[in-house]
This record gives structure tokens, sequence and C-alpha cells, in this order.
């Protein structure tokens, strides 16, 4: 949202999770940048955890699974390229 106040639910561990963990950057499968039509726009960039788009780690209680997980899965295909 473009609203700062549209950011966060006034309850912490609301249902429908916070807006401001949905921002962030879509990434590929190979976890680096895509732009709008799913094209590479950086070809030496690899995002993962709280960086990526469409998750909320506050209301999946998964903050650190998803650092690590997509953590360890950019760094693989960073070390493939």
């Amino acid at each position: 949202p473009q609203k700062r106040s549209e950011w966060f639910h006034p309850a912490f561990l609301a249902p429908e999770g916070h807006a401001v963990f949905r921002g962030g950057l879509r990434v590929g499968k190979d976890f680096r940048p895509v732009d709008a039509d799913g094209q590479v726009v950086y070809e030496n960039v690899w995002a993962a955890g709280n960086l990526l788009t469409d998750s909320d780690p506050v209301f999946e209680r998964s903050m650190e699974g998803i650092a690590i997980g997509t953590a360890f899965a950019a760094a693989q295909h960073m070390l493939e390229a």
C-alpha cells in the first residue's frame, strides 16, 4: 500500500497479516530479480529472505525458515551461474 497507515494491521497476529510484508522483489526460479514480464533484471544479483515479495513471515510464523530456505536455494543457483 502507498499509505503508511495501511502497512500494518492494528492486531500483531491479525488473520490477514500485514500488507507491508507482501512488498519486495519478485524473483524467478533461480532467485534473481525479475520485472513484470518475468525477465531477469540483474544477472549478478540473487535475493532471499525478507527481500522476497508475497511473504508475511510474522503471519506465517516462518521468518527463519523462509530466510534459511531461500538463502540456501539462492546460493545454490549463484554457485551454478
